[in-house]
């Protein structure tokens, strides 16, 4: 059938899906229209347009290879794949160039206290935490947990109509979406951990120990909280944003700890 995929070999960091013979390229798929896009939807238009369905948000070497060595019959089909792929290559290359320089601004005495500290919690990595930091700036200026949370928009929403008050729906989303994202993603692999305490980078990545026994105390009870909603039937993703829920709130209480430590409380 037109525009399925097919199976091709297995191993990893191969592709693992090959294109079935696509149909005539459409006006409006011309490069010329994409010129104005973004990078990520190039790469969505890429699979839309050549039959080769939902791309792969990671790219490998052998990956980008694959699609770079695939051959289409019709000439302005092969200006468009060149072109969206020319696109995407284009922005992970500026993706990677913007990481490398966040970590550098990671080093810095005003962030390093405080990332080396964040980072000591399962699913908080150096771009998480600065995002964080470079956020909520000031720490001091959150009362409790509660209002890190709801500042993130990681608190149920309510709906109250009528007679019926106190309903729970689905998390806010208010505030800064980079950042919940961020802390969400990040706990994807939890239900991999075992460890509650997290092997960090080597030298100049330091924290106090009380840092490090508090995180560990985090870490567990977070690990808990994750095996117990699943336990009751909730989902993986709905006890993964609810576990988010709580880590911003101990992003915020390691924070502080850091300020006192460096008398800025």
């Amino acid at each position: 059938m037109q525009g399925r995929l097919r199976p091709l070999g297995g191993g990893r960091g191969r592709p693992r899906h090959g294109p079935r013979p696509p149909g005539r390229l459409r006006g409006h798929q011309a490069p010329q229209a994409a010129a104005l896009g973004d990078a990520p939807e190039a790469r969505a238009r890429l699979g839309r347009a050549h039959g080769l369905g939902a791309l792969r948000k990671t790219w490998t070497r052998d990956y980008v290879a694959w699609v770079g060595s695939i051959e289409l019959p019709e000439r302005d089909e092969r200006e468009a794949l060149g072109f969206y792929l020319a696109s995407t290559l284009d922005w992970i290359g500026r993706t990677g160039e913007l990481r490398r320089r966040c970590l550098e601004i990671a080093g810095r005495d005003r962030f390093r206290p405080y990332v080396d500290a964040l980072c000591r919690l399962k699913g908080v990595d150096e771009m998480c935490a600065l995002a964080f930091v470079a956020t909520v700036d000031d720490f001091s200026r959150f009362r409790n947990g509660r209002s890190v949370r709801s500042y993130f928009g990681l608190v149920p929403s309510r709906h109250d109509s009528g007679e019926r008050t106190g309903r729970s729906g689905g998390i806010t989303k208010a505030g800064d979406a980079t950042v919940r994202r961020a802390v969400v993603e990040g706990l994807s692999s939890l239900a991999n951990h075992r460890d509650a305490r997290k092997a960090v980078p080597g030298e100049g990545h330091g924290a106090s120990a009380a840092v490090e026994a508090e995180a560990v105390r985090c870490n567990e009870r977070n690990q808990r909280r994750f095996g117990d909603l699943v336990a009751r039937g909730k989902g993986a993703n709905v006890a993964k944003v609810a576990v988010a829920s709580e880590v911003v709130s101990e992003m915020w209480a390691l924070g502080r700890m850091v300020d006192r430590e460096l008398g800025r409380a």
